[in-house]
């Protein structure tokens, strides 16, 4: 039996050891083959075996394909048992010349004129036990007994039970024993078989968990906030979860208003939406419409504002303003707001998703679903080729055995691959398949993370 590695590191809580689910799926597997059991998926029902089934098919096996010599050794799988079965002697007569024929061939002769009277009388028969004790029988039905268990050496003689268990006890004497004590009782003819119980010594909580231990019961609980966004797959969140001001915002929103074509496409093309650009910024101009120069070469101009057009207060309309002490044509509240920033220059603090007042910062959890680009949000049915920026779930039904394609698979990618078809695919060199089998009989998800340049992690899963 292979045994099977465990890695729980050397730190606690360090994220490096074994998951806890396959450590138990590593722990299922070796109590699988000690039981003799075929594993073949890892939610296969273990329950219901016999132990000592498996350990007498090993004892079993032992005696098939062996040396036997003066003896018959079998297994018999129904019951459980050795048989075993040792050869008698056996006699032949002619002319009063008794032929003992020993179990290991050999011969012995003895002259049995000795033992017939003046009459002349012949042997008729003859028998012999397993201890080497003749019985003869004369033509006149009369009989005589001669002891011949002297010409029996012990290497021919038949085995006795006690002397076959004490071989087969012999055998578990200073032999190797994994996970199982094999022990030889004398005095009942028997072997006791003690299987290991097997417990795990040590459990230690990985990230996101507490708890864990090296004794006893021990309880793997989530620790809180244990459940980071990383360990979510992806539409695994659905609208039931959100908060209700958060499905609120994307009811109200379904336009996706409040952002420019140019900002959609920029958020299309920042595809791992994680990475902030670094830029300079400066303002030329000191009348009419400002442009803000980006160090990156990206500027922007803000025009001047019209009754149609939003932007800039122009020097005019901010002389008028100036002179309308009296504020008229607005409101109150404006006319105070205006009072308030007299100077015209102070940024406002904001609140809400996005907060500051200089550099602002939007907040977690507020850029939802319907905001992401195409690649994480549709699907699309391919040929060969999983282009991972343009989709987020593929659909293939194969009529033939097909090679498939990755194209623009950036670390951290995760996708989701719906196939179908009973023949055989194969993907890019660098695919490792972690866990689960393809089964061309019915569809298969197949999710496919994507864990460095050129290496793949994928596992596949069916229907339950």
């Amino acid at each position: 039996m292979a045994s099977r590695n465990l890695n729980v590191t050397q730190t606690a809580n360090s994220g490096q050891g074994d998951k806890l689910r396959d450590a138990f799926i590593a722990v299922r597997k070796m109590f699988a083959e000690i039981y003799g059991i075929t594993y073949t998926s890892d939610i296969q029902n273990l329950s219901g075996y016999t132990f000592i089934e498996n350990i007498q098919d090993i004892i079993g096996g032992m005696v098939l394909g062996n040396n036997e010599s003066n003896i018959t050794v079998t297994y018999d799988d129904t019951n459980g048992k050795l048989d075993f079965s040792v050869g008698s002697p056996s006699l032949g007569l002619a002319s009063n010349i008794l032929t003992l024929t020993k179990p290991d061939g050999t011969t012995d002769d003895v002259n049995l004129s000795a033992y017939l009277d003046e009459d002349s009388r012949a042997i008729a028969s003859g028998t012999i036990n397993s201890s080497g004790l003749v019985t003869f029988t004369r033509d006149d039905n009369s009989t005589f007994n001669l002891d011949l268990s002297g010409l029996l050496d012990d290497t021919n003689t038949q085995l006795s039970n006690e002397q076959v268990q004490d071989i087969v006890g012999g055998m578990i004497s200073g032999n190797t024993e994994s996970n199982i004590t094999v022990t030889y009782d004398d005095t009942n003819g028997k072997l006791n078989f003690t299987a290991n119980s097997g417990d795990i010594t040590g459990v230690t909580a990985g990230t996101g968990l507490s708890g864990g231990g090296n004794s006893g019961t021990v309880t793997i609980s989530l620790a809180n906030n244990g459940v980071t966004t990383d360990k979510i797959i992806d539409d695994a969140v659905t609208a039931d979860k959100l908060a209700n001001s958060i499905n609120t915002a994307i009811a109200a929103n379904t336009a996706k208003t409040g952002i420019s074509s140019s900002q959609a496409s920029a958020i299309t093309a920042n595809t791992a939406k994680t990475s902030n650009v670094t830029t300079n910024l400066t303002i030329t101009g000191t009348t009419g419409a400002r442009t803000i120069v980006s160090s990156d070469g990206t500027n922007a101009t803000i025009p001047i504002a019209t009754t149609s057009v939003s932007g800039l207060l122009s020097p005019t309309l901010f002389d008028g303003i100036a002179a309308n002490t009296a504020k008229t044509g607005i409101t109150s509240t404006q006319a105070s707001a205006i009072t308030t920033n007299s100077s015209k220059v102070s940024n406002v603090t904001h609140t809400g998703e996005v907060t500051g007042a200089t550099n602002l910062t939007i907040a977690d959890d507020v850029i939802d679903y319907k905001h992401l680009g195409a690649e994480f949000t549709t699907a699309d049915a391919i040929t060969t080729e999983l282009d991972f920026s343009g989709h987020q779930v593929f659909t293939k039904t194969m009529t033939t055995g097909t090679t498939f394609t990755f194209a623009n698979a950036n670390i951290g990618m995760v996708k989701d691959f719906v196939l179908t078809g009973d023949h055989t695919p194969t993907f890019p060199a660098g695919t490792k398949t972690v866990s689960g089998t393809y089964d061309g009989t019915v569809s298969n998800l197949i999710q496919i993370v994507a864990v460095a340049s050129g290496d793949y992690w994928m596992s596949i899963s069916q229907a339950q």
